[in-house]
């Protein structure tokens, strides 16, 4: 997340610097047009007499003062009018009205073109810084576009991966659950298996004392009926005897 902002922090300083850049050459044409301006009134004041002249001359000093640190243009007309204006006293005698009026007027309409020309010219100036307004907008939101484009893609990305990873916990834990049931059915089948050869062998011993208890119950009667055959031959014997 601080990456992502940090990104957009530099994509947004970016952006204003190219702005404060293109509002620095349209503060630079602005002073070079106010200095050409101020240089062509002084310019087409030579009609009117000394005095006026020198008034004029203190009015741009006065307008253009507060605006010479924008353009070195406007601070040599400002140097070149205070010139001017200590060289007005030694001027050439007054005209006369009627031509220092068609003069003024000549002058008054070559301002207006020139002024016309200037606001033309502004126009376009405008409209350039419009267009270069509107593309950069367009490219900031193209940009967060692109941003929001793959945010998305990371938040799909990562619960991807987080459903990946549970799946991925449930069948280990599935596995081992079944490896647990396998192991705890092995030990009972060794259990049973190992009653089961317990009892086999309690039974195998069960059947061998049997045996050997049948096998003595079989000598026992044999030694009987050997003694009893004897008893009955010393009865025989006896009987033999006492008959002779």
């Amino acid at each position: 997340a601080n990456l992502r902002e940090q990104s957009l922090l530099h994509k947004d300083i970016a952006l204003l610097r190219k702005e404060v850049a293109l509002l620095k050459g349209h503060l630079g044409s602005f002073g070079q047009n106010f200095a050409s301006l101020g240089a062509r009134v002084m310019n087409w004041s030579s009609c009117l007499s000394a005095a006026r002249q020198k008034e004029l001359a203190q009015m741009i000093v006065e307008y253009v003062l507060p605006f010479g640190r924008l353009s070195p243009d406007i601070q040599r007309l400002r140097e070149e009018l205070q010139t001017w204006k200590a060289t007005l006293t030694n001027a050439a005698p007054e005209e006369s009205l009627d031509e220092q009026l068609q003069s003024l007027q000549q002058h008054v309409d070559k301002l207006e073109q020139e002024n016309e020309k200037l606001s033309t010219e502004r126009a376009r100036s405008e409209e350039h810084r419009r267009m270069e307004l509107e593309r950069l907008e367009h490219h900031r939101k193209m940009a967060v576009a692109k941003l929001e484009q793959e945010q998305q893609l990371l938040l799909r990305k990562l619960e991807q991966q987080r459903l990946t990873e549970r799946d991925r916990f449930q069948k280990e834990r599935m596995a081992d659950r079944e490896k647990m049931e396998r192991e705890r059915m092995a030990d009972r089948e060794k259990m049973e298996r190992e009653k089961r050869k317990e009892r086999q062998q309690e039974r195998d011993d069960f059947e061998a004392e049997i045996g050997k208890f049948k096998r003595l119950a079989s000598s026992l009667t044999r030694e009987n009926n050997q003694l009893w055959q004897r008893l009955s031959e010393n009865d025989s014997l006896a009987q033999s005897l006492q008959s002779q």
